[in-house]
């Protein structure tokens, strides 16, 4: 598992991306958090709000999947908009502008995109 750098804004959440059940224990174990499961049955992927003292952490689970690389990035996309949610609700920002919004949950978008590149092909 690779985090992610941060968005535009510089917050302390940090946020990243894990492709299995293992990934995601190492890093919920770095957190010294203990185990649960990445994602639930049938999920294509979920963003798991996590803090362990003073850091503040958004971990976004998907499974490995066969699925067109646009729908890999569809579904990024979305749970893109809720590591958004997850910094606003932190940061306690009820109304950020549309252009700041798009421009932070496209940066969070293209970090999630080059670290599943990454992992996927670490794999190959």
């Amino acid at each position: 598992m690779n985090w992610c750098g941060r968005p535009l804004l510089h917050t302390p959440v940090r946020y990243g991306l894990c492709l299995s059940q293992s990934d995601f224990d190492k890093a919920l174990k770095k957190l010294g958090l203990p185990p649960e499961p990445y994602m639930g049955k049938g999920d294509e992927a979920i963003a798991h709000w996590l803090t362990a003292g003073d850091r503040v952490r958004v971990i976004v689970c998907m499974r490995r999947t066969s699925r067109p690389i646009e729908a890999v990035h569809a579904t990024l996309v979305h749970e893109s908009v809720h590591v958004w949610q997850r910094i606003k609700e932190y940061i306690g920002e009820e109304n950020s502008g549309d252009e700041a919004e798009a421009y932070c949950i496209e940066r969070i978008a293209f970090n999630l995109f080059k670290s599943y590149a990454k992992q996927r092909g670490a794999e190959r």
